[in-house]
């Protein structure tokens, strides 16, 4: 995963607020991208999400 590069791409990632989604939102985050999140009904995990992505410096976005 070093060598991916995603800077000024954008990822919709279905399912992120917790678990693998999350994970997944984070790592890809890591590698530069903004992350749009769609998740079902937790809201709240979907914000903590979106809040730990902004720290990394990207932008998030989600939607229920």
């Amino acid at each position: 995963m070093e060598n991916i590069e995603l800077k000024d791409k954008t990822v919709l990632i279905s399912g992120a607020d917790s678990g693998i989604g999350k994970a997944a939102a984070l790592l890809l985050a890591k590698a530069g991208a903004d992350i749009s999140i769609i998740y079902y009904k937790d809201k709240e995990d979907a914000e903590k999400t979106q809040k730990e992505i902004q720290n990394l410096g990207r932008k998030a976005l989600i939607f229920s």
